[in-house]
C-alpha cells in the first residue's frame, strides 16, 4: 500500500469515527497532514528529473564496475544561468552513491 492510499483509508476511517471527540480528529487529522507533506518530500523524480537521473547513470554508472550508482529516486538540482566569467553553468548536479575500496580508505588515512 502506497503512503498516499494509506492516508485516503485513514481519513475514511476517520470520516467514520462517529464515537471520536473534535480534538482527537483535529490530531489525526494534523498528523495525516504531514505524513503526506513528508511523502511530497521523498518523492520519485517527475519526467524531466527522471531523464536527468537516466543520463546521469549512463555517463557514470554504466561502465563503472559498480563504483558508481544513481539510484531511481535521487535528488536532482538544475542549476541555470552563467558563471560569473561568463561560461555557461546550465546542468544539473544528480545525487549519486560512490564505492570505496578498503586499499583506498587505507591510502588515503
Amino acid at each position: 500500500m502506497t503512503t498516499k492510499e494509506a492516508v485516503e483509508q485513514a481519513r475514511t476511517w476517520l470520516a467514520r469515527a462517529y464515537t471520536m471527540n473534535e480534538a482527537s480528529v483535529d490530531v489525526l487529522t494534523a498528523l495525516l497532514t504531514s505524513v503526506e507533506q513528508f511523502d511530497n518530500t521523498v518523492r520519485k523524480p517527475q519526467s524531466e528529473e527522471a531523464a536527468i537521473v537516466e543520463a546521469a547513470r549512463e555517463t557514470y554508472a554504466v561502465g563503472s564496475d559498480d563504483d558508481v550508482e544513481v539510484d531511481d529516486n535521487a535528488m536532482v538540482t538544475r542549476i541555470y544561468g552563467a558563471g560569473e566569467d561568463g561560461h555557461d553553468l546550465t546542468g544539473a548536479w544528480v545525487q549519486a552513491w560512490v564505492w570505496i575500496r578498503a586499499e583506498q580508505l587505507e591510502a588515503s588515512a
